[in-house]
C-alpha cells in the first residue's frame, strides 16, 4: 500500500486502498468514521462507488490537472513558472500553452482570450502569476 498526502488534514500518511480511492486514519479518527478520498481530485470519495472503482465526481479529471504541480519551465518564455493546466475563465475548458510568444491565447471553444499567466480577460503585461485556486473554486459553482 502507498501513502498519499490527505488533502483535509494534510497528513502524509494516508494510504491508497486501490486506484484512485485513499483513506486517512487521522481523519478516521477525528471524524469517527471511515474517510476516503479520490487521490486525484482530492474530494471525499463517493458513498456509492466501491474502492476499486474509478473517481465518478464531476470533473474529477479536469480538477486533477488543475492540482497538478507540473510547471511549464522553458526559459525566457512569457508563461515560466505557470502550471501546465489552466480553466479557461469562461467556459472551464482545460487549455495548455506552448510556452512561445505572448503569454495570451484565445480559448479554441468559447474564443474568450485572455492571459495564461494571470488568467484576466484585460492585462496590461504587467500581472502577477496566480495559481489555479481560483479556477477550481469557480469548478464548484
Amino acid at each position: 500500500m502507498s501513502t498519499v498526502k490527505c488533502p483535509e488534514c494534510k497528513a502524509s500518511d494516508a494510504r491508497v486502498l486501490s486506484g484512485q480511492c485513499a483513506t486517512c486514519p487521522h481523519c478516521c479518527k477525528t471524524k469517527r468514521r471511515v474517510f476516503k478520498f479520490c487521490t486525484a481530485c482530492q474530494r471525499e470519495w463517493p458513498k456509492s462507488v466501491s474502492n476499486d472503482e474509478a473517481c465518478k465526481l464531476s470533473k474529477c479529471a479536469v480538477r486533477a490537472a488543475l492540482l497538478s504541480s507540473e510547471c511549464i519551465d522553458i526559459p525566457s518564455s512569457s508563461v515560466e513558472g505557470c502550471p501546465y493546466f489552466r480553466a479557461c475563465p469562461s467556459c472551464k475548458m482545460l487549455l495548455t500553452h506552448t510556452g512561445m510568444g505572448c503569454p495570451n491565447i484565445i480559448c479554441p471553444q468559447c474564443e474568450t482570450e485572455f492571459c495564461f499567466y494571470c488568467l484576466n480577460e484585460e492585462c496590461d503585461g504587467e500581472c502577477t502569476l496566480v495559481d489555479n485556486s481560483r479556477s477550481l473554486r469557480e469548478l464548484e459553482m
